[in-house]
């Protein structure tokens, strides 16, 4: 089972990168969706007074999980809730050779990295970065938030690293009446800079699926895919309670039906066919949301008189073969965790398919878009970790047939995605 998961994986990866190249034309024209207008323009007139000073952050060595780590935390001391802290930081002057060298030493040992990725880490400057999405509301604080290195994945673990470098840009998502604002902050020269977009902090579908699940009560909704049949979203500053709570409002809307829960995870279906996939992630605070419309059933030729024969034939053999077998196992048989985690891994590719039809569409200049999808990549590396997981696992056949159909479905959506 751990090879297939592996192979899967690793091939879902390589379709995920193919995805992420530039592409020449944008892709064929897709369903609009309803939340569409949910970014606008912004000027320095009318952004809404902020200042770094309002942040009061640190970075020392933490335990986590019986590890040890370099972690940030900080407190919002701002008027403004705070939807996402990134702080990228930068080699130090005046770093000896030495210390470079016993950093890059270190690192590659710590990452069994060959030498042509050291190479490419040789070229550049040290750098470390730090983000969290997670909402904190003002007077607020957060902790145990990870760094790492570069812009890429791996976690800091060592604090004599982090003495290698110091802050060089801070980018502050803050909200505002109803809306979210993105300024970058610059250390050195204590200017701030707005992007040009702002986002509105809540997000929500004008199609009847807005209509199928209860609105979650929380300052920030950020949508995903969007269409007739699916709509996906997150909810920021959720707590296990809050999300618990939202669980028994969808049960009183009436999703009761196959319902399968464990802790922080919620999945059923209503009498009308509708579905609710619910995720709470405690890292950032966030509960990740699918509401899906019924299938319309497939309509089949009518049988032939020779094939409605056969197929009652056909009916009494299997009949009599399975009075003498152990029954097929049963839907009910997969286990939620492992349903959850098949669950999050499909919308993890959804959010990530709809992004780069975002992409497709685009002219190549939204440097949010790379960004975004840098972060799409970082979320890859967490997932990927927990998926492989479940390759120390023995699965149930009903599992196996589960996680086949899931990933058949991401590689559709995947190709799908590339034309």
């Amino acid at each position: 089972m751990r090879k297939m998961l592996a192979v899967c994986l690793a091939a879902a990866l390589a379709a995920l990168t193919a995805c992420g190249a530039p592409k020449e034309e944008a892709a064929a024209e897709s369903t609009a969706s309803s939340t569409e207008e949910a970014v606008s323009t912004a000027t320095e007139e009318s952004r809404p007074e902020f200042s770094m000073e309002d942040i009061v952050w640190t970075v020392e060595e933490g335990i986590v999980d019986e590890e040890r780590y370099v972690l940030m935390g900080y407190t919002n001391q701002s008027p403004f809730t705070i939807a996402g802290l990134k702080i990228i930081f930068t080699e130090k002057e005046g770093i000896s050779d030495e210390e470079k060298e016993a950093f890059y030493t270190e690192v590659q040992q710590a990452f069994d990295l060959d030498e042509s990725i050291m190479e490419q880490i040789r070229g550049q400057a040290i750098s470390l970065h730090t983000e969290s999405e997670r909402a904190v509301a003002p007077g607020g604080s957060v902790s145990n938030i990870h760094c790492y290195y570069y812009s890429g994945a791996y976690y800091v673990k060592d604090m004599g690293h982090y003495e290698l470098v110091e802050p060089d840009i801070a980018v502050v998502r803050y909200v505002a009446d109803g809306e979210i604002y993105t300024v970058n902050y610059d250390f050195r020269t204590d200017k701030y800079t707005l992007d040009n977009e702002i986002e509105k902090a809540y997000q929500w579908t004008a199609t009847d699926l807005g209509n199928q699940i209860p609105k979650p009560e929380t300052e920030i909704v950020e949508a995903g895919v969007d269409d007739e049949d699916t709509f996906m979203f997150d909810a920021y500053g959720m707590s296990l309670e809050r999300f618990n709570a939202y669980v028994e409002a969808c049960k009183e809307q009436g999703y009761t039906e196959n319902a399968s829960s464990s802790d922080g995870y919620y999945t059923a279906d209503s009498a009308d066919g509708y579905s609710v996939n619910l995720s709470y992630y405690e890292e950032d605070g966030r509960m990740s949301a699918t509401v899906r419309a019924p299938e319309e059933p497939v309509q089949s030729e009518p049988e032939t008189e020779a094939e409605s024969e056969a197929a009652e034939t056909g009916m009494e053999q299997t009949e009599e073969a399975s009075a003498s077998e152990t029954p097929a196992a049963d839907p009910a048989g997969i286990r939620p965790e492992f349903q959850q985690a098949m669950d999050s891994y499909e919308a993890f590719f959804d959010e990530y398919c709809a992004f780069m039809q975002k992409y497709a569409e685009s002219d190549g200049s939204d440097l949010t878009l790379l960004a975004d999808y840098a972060s799409f990549m970082s979320q890859y590396s967490e997932m990927a970790a927990d998926f492989e997981a479940w390759g120390e696992e023995e699965l149930s056949d009903a599992e196996t047939m589960y996680y086949l159909e899931v990933q058949t479905r991401i590689n559709q959506k995947l190709l799908e995605a590339a034309a």
